[in-house]
């Protein structure tokens, strides 16, 4: 027994990064023991190094450098901290410019990927299939100082996943965007795109100066349909006034060979071609702050709060 795990020790080292107490080496994602009914209801509660395992006890999975085949960063990307402002424990993401890269994607020197998603497993209360509605709320937090980037710059994205070829799932349905315009401009948008395209439509603008380092809070629902609706209404904490309010937002919400559609918050960003945006100092390090993620498909029963033992 001593020698099998000696060896296993050995193998675990040998994998990269330490990983959180807890995740095994090839459960990199946390996809292959997040529950089988999760509530989809992810709380921080201040216990760091438990983190990765509170996730997939609710459903969602991870993508992080640390976890990375190309350049692991060996530190960990998604903490808990407590927050002065909303008085509780949070999650920040930290995206480091010169360090971090794309997951697990070695041949990708353009992109840095720090983000939670829902498990794409179907059916589940935290996906939706063709037909079914998902119900999200949550609360984000924008670096004050945030440098948005003139490719790509998503903090929340709904994204199908697609088990056979071909498919239409590489692009984003739905993404929440920081975008520096060609007329240098800085701002949030809610950005749409239909299938087979690559062309942004612009839901709804908001001046980045608005948001950054404010808190946010956000409710959204998407019937996942071809003719599906959404509905988002994101809000600031600090006075209530609300920024982004769309209603009943007609559009084909699916993708061709699509088995189920989830949303992921963090930071996904571009950084140009070649590491472009990190040798001319475009972008810089970056964190953002989440907390009180919900998410829920209706055609599944609400779970009843667990009762207090007496």
């Amino acid at each position: 027994m001593n020698v099998f795990v000696t060896l296993l020790t050995g193998i675990l080292a040998m994998a990269g990064p330490e990983l959180p107490p807890g995740v095994l080496a090839n459960d990199v994602s946390g996809t292959r023991y997040v529950m089988a009914n999760p509530d989809g209801i992810l709380i921080a509660d201040g216990k760091n190094e438990q983190a990765y395992l509170k996730y997939r006890e609710h459903g969602y999975l991870w993508q992080v450098p640390e976890f990375s085949t190309g350049r692991p960063h060996k530190v960990q990307h998604i903490v808990q901290v407590y927050d002065e402002t909303l008085k509780k424990h949070v999650f920040e993401f930290h995206a480091h410019i010169a360090e971090d890269d794309d997951f697990c994607l070695p041949d990708r020197d353009n992109r840095q990927r720090v983000e939670l998603a829902t498990a794409g497993k179907h059916p589940s209360p935290v996906v939706a299939g063709e037909g079914q509605t998902l119900k999200m709320s949550w609360y984000f937090q924008l670096a004050r100082d945030i440098k948005p980037s003139s490719k790509f710059w998503h903090v929340h994205q709904l994204k199908g996943i697609a088990n056979i070829l071909p498919n239409d799932t590489s692009m984003p349905i739905l993404t929440f965007s920081c975008n520096l315009k060609p007329n240098g401009a800085e701002v949030m948008q809610v950005v749409y795109k239909a299938p087979h395209s690559n062309d942004n439509e612009y839901l709804a603008t908001v001046p980045l100066k608005e948001v950054a380092g404010e808190w946010l809070y956000v409710e959204e629902d998407i019937l996942c349909a071809r003719k599906g609706r959404l509905n988002v209404m994101i809000r600031r904490v600090r006075d209530g006034k609300v920024l982004v309010d769309l209603k009943d937002v007609e559009r084909d919400f699916w993708r061709d060979n699509c088995s189920v559609v989830h949303p992921k918050w963090g930071i996904y960003r571009s950084i140009g071609e070649h590491f472009a945006f990190v040798k001319d100092g475009s972008l810089h390090d970056e964190t953002a702050r989440f907390a009180d993620f919900r998410v829920h498909n209706t055609a599944f029963p609400v779970y009843p709060k667990p009762q207090p033992k007496k």
